[in-house]
């Protein structure tokens, strides 16, 4: 754990250098796409992040509850992943769409077949994202 730990935190370290570039971009005045591009790879440093910590609560805690055959402590990890799932498909949640289709993504954790991407907002990669992550602790654990 202690690895992950270090990993996580030399990434957001690593974050924190790449804002305070963008800060001193906007600073500079310099070129909007120029400004843009760095944003762009902010978002997608925060989302290997959020991989990282995610991998790292399926390894540990996910697992740790599917094992103990403790059907409140899974329904606990389980109800804790949903709320992530809305969290990270917030947009999509409000339009009333994703519901159906996050729930019939997070139900295929449990039949092992693999997500469907039909959607493109980045919440929805993401949330695809994380339940691959979930798919892969849950057949480790299962195996």
């Amino acid at each position: 754990m202690k690895a992950d730990k270090d990993k996580t935190l030399d990434r957001l370290s690593r974050l924190e250098g790449q804002v305070r570039g963008v800060a001193g971009m906007v600073e500079a005045d310099r070129y909007c796409m120029d400004i843009l591009a760095q944003t762009a790879a902010i978002r997608s440093a925060i989302l290997g992040v959020e991989k990282l910590i995610l991998e790292n609560h399926a390894a540990h805690c996910v697992e740790t509850a599917i094992q103990s055959g403790d059907p409140e402590e899974q329904r606990a990890k389980f109800d804790e992943l949903i709320g992530l799932l809305q969290k990270a498909s917030k947009s999509a949640f409000q339009s009333g769409v994703c519901p159906r289709h996050c729930i019939a993504t997070l139900a295929m954790v449990t039949t092992g077949s693999t997500p469907l991407q039909t959607r493109r907002s980045d919440g929805d990669w993401m949330a695809i994202r994380m339940i691959a992550t979930i798919q892969r602790s849950v057949r480790a654990v299962m195996a």
